[in-house]
């Protein structure tokens, strides 16, 4: 049997949507293809949020098959208005959600509303272990905001004795290299459950970093499109993160089901190809600068799996 193909519990649904709820952001991170490129950001449609129509049509369709809304954005996604209660919507109809956060507006009100939610996880995006440093890097953020802010997180959580998961994400460059051997004794356990080291992403809009592509080694079959596809603020699905400019499309949940989408002839020409690793007969793949940092293996999937053996020591 190949190693590749339909991860478990994807074969007729995504496991994972990765939803654009938020075009707007309160920081200028110096990393952010955003900040770097300000024109990278096209807001979709006339709004900077995803409606709750959209939102909760999603839900509808990812909960009866239990699958997780990933929610993210080309900015904070709790900028948005509606967000807790789209969260807690979701929940309510049977989706697992997870959450990429700054958490720079994550108060206790808010951490209190979610966690009584019982929202799966959320990813605290920290990228230092410094107050100097997080607020070079995360320019317009306060350093001790975030720690008090996952500090109370954290308590309430444990408290609330809830199966959250809580992950700090470090994404290293030049900047907060030096930072990066003392990350995970700063932050775990104390603060977050596990430590997520990541590349820098270029998107195709950056430059490439110096011997990156030597330590990718062979290409392989990408694995996101056998587990999860991206949808944007207006409900329509792109395959994947790197098309930040929305080349692909594969139809718009107003229109017809995420599963028909899913299983539909044209996402499975792609697999297909990928199988076979015609990457360039996929205009999106062919031109894609990110692809070494996909993996079957170390994924959002291992890191819940490590994130739930910690959660059972807790409970």
């Amino acid at each position: 049997m190949s190693k590749y193909g339909f991860v478990p519990g994807a074969e007729q649904f995504p496991k994972m949507v990765v939803v654009n709820t938020s075009y707007i952001c309160n920081a200028k991170c110096i990393h952010c293809t955003h900040t770097i490129d300000p024109s990278s950001r096209k807001v979709i449609g006339k709004d900077y949020f995803i409606g709750c129509q959209i939102f909760k049509k999603l839900a509808d369709e990812c909960g009866k098959f239990g699958a997780l809304i990933r929610i993210t954005g080309t900015g904070e996604p709790l900028l948005h208005p509606n967000l807790p209660e789209l969260i807690k919507y979701a929940k309510g109809v049977g989706c697992k959600v997870s959450m990429i956060t700054n958490g720079s507006l994550l108060n206790g009100e808010v951490a209190d509303f979610l966690l009584d939610c019982k929202i799966d996880g959320i990813e605290f995006s920290i990228d230092a272990t410094s107050k100097e440093v997080y607020e070079k890097v995360r320019k317009g953020l306060d350093f001790d905001v975030l720690i008090k802010n996952i500090k109370y997180v954290r308590a309430r959580r444990d408290a609330l004795k809830t199966k959250t998961n809580l992950i700090a994400s470090f994404v290293e460059e030049d900047m907060n290299r030096h930072e990066k051997e003392g990350a995970e004794k700063f932050w775990v356990p104390k603060y977050v459950d596990k430590m997520q080291f990541r590349v820098w992403l270029r998107y195709g809009k950056l430059p490439d970093m110096e011997g990156r592509r030597s330590l990718m080694g062979d290409r392989e079959p990408c694995p996101y499109p056998f587990e999860r596809i991206n949808m944007d603020s207006q409900g329509s699905f792109h395959l994947c993160a790197f098309d930040i400019d929305h080349e692909t499309y594969y139809g718009n949940i107003l229109e017809q089901s995420l599963e028909s989408i899913w299983m539909g002839g044209e996402l499975e020409r792609i697999r297909k190809l990928l199988l076979e690793r015609k990457f360039a007969e996929i205009p999106i793949c062919y031109k894609c600068t990110d692809w070494g940092c996909r993996s079957w293996t170390t994924n959002f999937w291992k890191m819940q799996e490590d994130c739930k053996k910690v959660l059972d020591v807790y409970s």
